[in-house]
């Protein structure tokens, strides 16, 4: 269920990014594709328990696992990327904000 939830807060954040910016921006920004591989790996494990021989498809739990496990290393490594190096950069930039 919550799963669904996150999907469907995803969804729209995504499809809205493309009606403002564009496909050639989201595609700069590592943070971006690390949300578009959470929303894979959303997708796929969600709809897993609803497959009635999930165990016979190993190239299925495959996927699963690969896209979950990109999913948290690309997050980790933009997250501390952003803290470590970019943060005083940020604050630097939008202190006028």
């Amino acid at each position: 269920m919550i799963r669904i939830l996150f999907i469907a807060l995803l969804v729209p954040l995504i499809t809205g990014w493309f009606f403002l910016y564009g496909w050639d921006d989201y595609q700069c920004e590592l943070a971006n594709w690390g949300v578009f591989l959470v929303l894979a790996s959303l997708i796929c494990s969600g709809l897993i328990p609803y497959s009635k021989n999930y165990r016979k498809k190993p190239r299925l739990m495959a996927l699963n696992h690969a896209l979950l496990s990109l999913a948290i290393l690309i997050q980790l490594v933009d997250t501390m990327t952003y803290w470590l190096v970019f943060r005083k950069q940020s604050i630097k930039k939008h202190k006028h904000n």
